[in-house]
């Protein structure tokens, strides 16, 4: 679907001309520890909120255990988690409503 690595210019391509064929492939890359550093999440979320779905849940909360020290990095994975509409995701949701810098993004609101 990528034809290849996630590299910034296919991202911004990407960011240009949103495609539900490969949004899963985008998220997958910036997610994966390998690739994530080339392309960080926070370039590509408002591309992908059009397309979040349920099943993108587990890997954004996975993300969010990992902890990543970038507040906007966990911005964008909260507004994404928030968007998918996981229901296990309530905890994390709540849990980051208590503090302030990340009660906006919780609530999807956050402008990054």
């Amino acid at each position: 679907m990528l034809g290849g690595a996630l590299t910034p210019e296919v991202a911004k391509r990407f960011c240009a001309r949103p495609d539900p064929a490969c949004a899963d492939a985008v998220l997958a890359s910036v997610l994966s520890a390998e690739t994530g550093f080339k392309v960080q999440i926070t370039s590509v979320f408002r591309a992908l909120l059009a397309f979040a779905k349920n099943q993108w849940g587990p890997k954004l909360r996975t993300a969010l255990e990992k902890f990543s020290p970038d507040i906007k990095v966990r911005q964008a994975e909260l507004i994404l988690l928030g968007a998918s509409k996981d229901p296990a995701a309530q905890g994390i949701l709540l849990e980051a409503l208590q503090k302030d810098p990340t009660k906006d993004s919780a609530l999807g609101g956050a402008d990054l």
